[in-house]
């Protein structure tokens, strides 16, 4: 691989990187502005805290799923259809605010589909860095991609704060959808190298649903199927050191 790739690959995962740093900055900025707004009109602890089960409940649920299908689809496409998905869900919450018929199922709701959204395309970024990043680069990129992450984490609270109280609730959102947008322009502006799909390998054998619902189980199988040649190998790798 020459150095002209090597840079090229590089530069393709920043443009990518930060298309997704900013767009997790948005997402943070609309989670904190979306929590004030449900403890406010409705002053109920529980109610606060099923906002942050909607948003982690996806990510448990579909995350073993999600692995098995973003294998199977093009990656570029793949997070360019999830920032889409959330960009959309988000928008709904500035047209119910604009009509002034926000409802807090309404608010758990968007959270939710945001949270799967934001699952898939997590897992096809972080399967993409490899594909993109030559290998003596991966822990740079690794080290960006935590550093976005937390970046966002500790700016998005106090920003959101400033902003709600600055432009409200339906500014935080359009800043948020802005940040969608972005996010699918830098992915529209680059292309990511071909590979060969688990569906290209395995066409018939492995339907996606046999796909799906084996996944979570994979390493177990493999262990399960390895176990009784473990103590013949065992015995082949020590006969020649039994005398000694």
């Amino acid at each position: 691989m020459t150095h002209r790739t090597l840079s090229r690959g590089m530069t393709t995962f920043t443009v990518v990187w930060l298309g997704q740093f900013v767009s997790l900055l948005g997402s943070g900025l609309t989670s904190f502005a979306l929590g004030v707004w449900v403890f406010e009109h409705t002053a109920s602890i529980t109610q606060f805290s099923l906002l942050g089960l909607c948003a982690v409940l996806p990510r448990v649920v579909l995350s073993p799923l999600a692995g098995t299908m973003v294998d199977r689809w093009d990656r570029r496409w793949a997070m360019i259809v999830s920032d889409v998905g959330a960009g959309l869900s988000t928008l709904a919450l500035v047209l119910l605010l604009l009509f002034n018929r926000l409802e807090v199922w309404h608010v758990y709701l968007v959270v939710a589909t945001g949270a799967a959204c934001g699952t898939v395309q997590w897992l096809a970024y972080t399967a993409v860095t490899s594909l993109l990043v030559p290998r003596q680069n991966l822990g740079r990129a690794n080290g960006m991609m935590q550093f976005g992450r937390a970046v966002s984490d500790i700016l998005a609270p106090g920003l959101a704060g400033f902003l709600t109280s600055a432009i409200r609730l339906e500014g935080v959102i359009l800043i948020d959808v802005a940040t969608f947008v972005f996010a699918v322009g830098t992915l529209l502006l680059v292309r990511f190298p071909r590979l060969r799909s688990f569906a290209a390998d395995w066409p018939d054998r492995v339907p996606l649903w046999r796909a799906i619902r084996m996944a979570p189980f994979e390493k177990l199988w493999r262990a399960i199927r390895m176990a009784p040649f473990e103590k013949l190998w065992r015995a082949i790798r020590m006969a020649p050191f039994e005398k000694l």
